[in-house]
């Protein structure tokens, strides 16, 4: 809504939209529209739509699992406590472990 409300959405490639600064969205430092991260880049919507689904859930929700670390982004986790009101724990990256009863083989990784 955000992203709309300044028509910066959908994010219509140009030389001089994409220096646009994007400063108003809280919990994330002001960047150029083209750094934005990829889901608002799809032309075609394709992306944005598979996501916006679990946007329109989260009000059925009890708590939000935040993947990232609480002292990486302090802002973000308070932003979505605020608003959401419920609690946001920040769990840390989530990457799957290994099989380990299939042996283990470090050569590439499996995630």
């Amino acid at each position: 809504d955000l992203l709309e409300a300044q028509g910066h959405f959908p994010v219509e490639s140009s030389e001089s939209k994409d220096e646009e600064i994007v400063d108003y969205i809280p919990g994330l430092s002001p960047m150029r529209l083209r750094d934005l991260p990829q889901i608002f880049q799809d032309t075609g919507h394709q992306l944005f739509n598979s996501f916006k689904p679990c946007f329109d859930e989260l009000s059925k929700a009890k708590y939000l699992i935040f993947p990232s670390a609480y002292e990486l982004e302090p802002k973000a986790v308070q932003f979505f406590t605020s608003k959401l009101g419920f609690p946001v724990y920040a769990t840390g990256p989530l990457i799957p472990f290994p099989d380990l009863s299939a042996g283990y083989d470090d050569s590439e990784p499996d995630y």
